[in-house]
């Protein structure tokens, strides 16, 4: 029965993403001095980032927008001409910075039976992981795209490994409907403090990890990604589907039905790893 429920709340949100059903009418909203996209940021964290500016909560302002569902069903949701003008319209943001940040939509990321690459389908929460380094060198911190995707789990510019909770308090990282909620100094009412405790993540310590082995989980995150994203050649010279290049790496339902639609339920880590992943998974906290 878990299986089957987590199945179904697979399908549930990405009908909500797939759909972006749209308010009766949507508003006039005009949001002065919005902050602007940064390069390789994911929309749902520039949402995040302008509700904190102009003190709108997310679930209010993706309402206006004539939207529905998590903020974080934007990142990957394929969004018409239309929905993109809409968002530049009333946050005053050039609608070319809204194409950019919203170029993979139309990758197998897009796909209701691919929702496990952006989103824990077993604990029903988005994935949102980060890297304290980055965060600490922005002028402006932000929650970077290739952030959001199950398969990549170590920074390829500070080779450390990404976190996905809070080193002071545990709680997961989230940056969807919520708020903090006590209330900060507005320091530290940003991204690059926990939502929960307000304490900073860019302090988070840890454990070094071989430069081996690094080397390693940054080629197959690459190797990966790159089988999402394109079409490739099989050792025959056959063209092979982005769709049909991921799902040897893909868990299923227990009760799949081969007939019906595919329902994957996460990365499977040995088939991407191999044998020897649980010992890789020690090092890396966000692999657990």
């Amino acid at each position: 029965m878990k299986n089957k429920l987590n199945r179904n709340w697979g399908h549930e949100y990405f009908h909500l993403r797939n759909n972006i059903r749209r308010a009766s009418k949507r508003s006039g909203l005009r949001l002065i001095g919005s902050p602007g996209l940064i390069d390789g940021e994911a929309l749902s964290g520039w949402i995040y980032r302008l509700c904190m500016q102009h003190r709108i909560r997310p679930g209010n302002l993706i309402g206006a927008l004539g939207f529905a569902g998590p903020t974080s069903s934007l990142d990957f949701c394929p969004l018409t001409a239309d929905d993109r003008w809409q968002i530049a319209r009333a946050t005053l943001t050039n609608p070319m910075d809204i194409d950019e940040a919203s170029a993979l939509d139309f990758t197998i990321l897009g796909k209701r039976s691919f929702v496990c690459l952006s989103n824990d389908v077993r604990n029903r929460v988005p994935i949102y992981r980060l890297c304290p380094d980055c965060l600490a060198y922005d002028d402006i911190p932000h929650i970077r795209l290739m952030w959001r995707l199950a398969y990549n789990f170590i920074c390829e510019h500070h080779r450390r490994p990404f976190l996905d909770t809070c080193g002071h308090c545990g709680h997961r990282l989230d940056f969807t409907f919520r708020f903090p909620r006590r209330t900060f100094p507005d320091c530290e009412y940003d991204i690059g403090h926990c939502n929960r405790c307000g304490n900073d993540l860019t302090g988070a310590a840890f454990a070094p990890v071989n430069s081996d082995l690094v080397d390693h989980v940054l080629q197959l995150q690459n190797e990966f990604h790159d089988r999402v994203r394109r079409s490739g050649l099989e050792p025959n010279c056959t063209l092979v589907s982005p769709a049909e290049r991921v799902k040897p790496y893909l868990e299923t339902a227990n009760d799949y039905d081969e007939d019906a639609e595919p329902c994957f339920t996460g990365l499977s880590l040995k088939s991407l790893f191999g044998s020897e992943w649980k010992e890789i998974a020690k090092q890396i906290p966000c692999m657990r």
